[in-house]
């Protein structure tokens, strides 16, 4: 291949990400690690610091300037109190994006204990003990907030949860593994006028009467993984919420493994979806996935942009063909981890022009199958596991 051609066509061999969504497949910026207190000083230059097993207590006299431009802010396994988080995040005046993990003396009182971060759009609080939406109410009316993911919080109630709904301008809340979660407390979050997305894990188990209020909400993008609660009755309900464009009911690999049975809807099921404009659907890993759900796809789906197929059991190339056939306006399309799957299905992928980007990872294909078989002319991005 000539090095015009190469310029023409594009392989993308990445070690990692593999089964994430495509559009999240890059290389992120490695933060700056600080784990005493007396390096802060150095951190120069960096938007992206990682506080690390810090202990608690800051010394008074401890020199915070060189933190005014840092965006991006992580503790993880830190002693710090509140106090101690809210001296260091009130430092980060451009602060946009926060993460606090396994402090067990956070319970999120450093909402109270600092200047409104007017800059700040997105929070993640993740195996905290002692957090408290409670003690976090101040953060909730920070105004440029957009985001907050909670994980694996046990204090967090359905109580605690409808302070969420009450207050402030949040367009995405993601909850997995708050044990202390029913269907009571998620159904207030369809109250929220400004609401765009939610993501919810295994844990937390809607009833039929708990989804139905997603009808009258503004969500557009619903992630339900690993909720093996979603059957024909749960999609005929979310089918009622018109404006979602991106639905996720993708299975992890891990919890397939534990489950291997799991089996929750079919093609009717599936159809019922076609009353949405769908642009994006994750499939990934789901055991109910077949021939005859993937014809579903291909009938009542035809808004799709992105497909993923990730991990499912797809016994012959022709069903990816009938289905690229049936949706031509599909961009992408994750097949990674689809045992069996080999190079036989790069011509198949080469005759559809609208595709631009196709996730074949943690299959046999290679990089050099595909110079071979999809030609020199193809702009198509061939994601492949070196």
């Amino acid at each position: 291949m000539n090095a015009s051609a190469l310029r023409r066509f594009v392989v993308l061999a990445i070690l990692a990400c593999v089964g994430a969504p495509i559009s999240s497949c890059k290389e992120d910026g490695e933060p700056i690690v600080v784990e005493d207190v007396a390096n802060i000083p150095d951190v120069i230059d960096s938007g992206f610091v990682l506080f690390k097993k810090l202990p608690s207590g800051l010394p008074t006299d401890l020199s915070l300037d060189s933190l005014s431009e840092v965006e991006t802010v992580w503790f993880e396994t830190c002693e710090l109190d509140d106090a101690g988080v809210a001296v260091l995040l009130s430092a980060c005046p451009m602060l946009k994006e926060l993460r606090v993990e396994h402090c067990s003396e956070v319970c999120g009182a450093f909402a109270a204990s600092m200047p409104e971060p007017t800059k700040l759009k997105s929070i993640e609080l993740s195996r905290l003990s002692l957090f408290r939406i409670e003690s976090f109410r101040p953060g909730l009316g920070w105004k440029a907030l957009e985001r907050i993911a909670i994980h694996s919080c046990s204090k967090i109630d359905d109580n605690e949860l409808s302070l969420i709904a009450k207050h402030g301008a949040v367009q995405s809340v993601a909850l997995s593994e708050c044990t202390g979660l029913s269907s009571t407390g998620v159904q207030e979050l369809w109250l929220m006028r400004t609401l765009k997305e939610v993501r919810l894990d295994a844990n937390i188990r809607l009833s039929i009467k708990a989804l139905a209020g997603i009808a009258e909400s503004n969500i557009e993008v619903l992630a339900l993984t690993n909720c093996d609660w979603v059957d024909n009755k749960a999609l005929f309900v979310v089918a009622s919420a018109t404006k979602i464009i991106d639905l996720e009911l993708a299975y992890g690999f891990s919890y397939v493994e534990r489950n291997p049975s799991t089996m929750c809807f079919n093609a009717e099921g599936i159809s019922a979806l076609g009353a949405l404009k769908l642009q994006r659907l994750d499939l990934s890993y789901r055991p109910d996935i077949n021939e005859t759900t993937m014809r579903a796809i291909g009938k009542h789906l035809p808004t799709l942009k992105c497909l993923r197929l990730d991990g499912c059991k797809i016994e012959h190339a022709r069903s990816i063909k009938a289905l690229l056939d049936a949706l031509d306006g599909v961009e992408e399309i994750g097949l990674s981890n689809i045992e069996g799957l080999d190079k036989t299905i790069l011509p198949v992928l080469g005759q559809h022009s609208a595709l631009k980007t196709v996730d074949v990872r943690g299959t046999s294909i290679t990089e050099s199958d595909v110079e071979d078989l999809i030609g020199s002319e193809s702009t198509m991005e061939i994601l492949v596991t070196k």
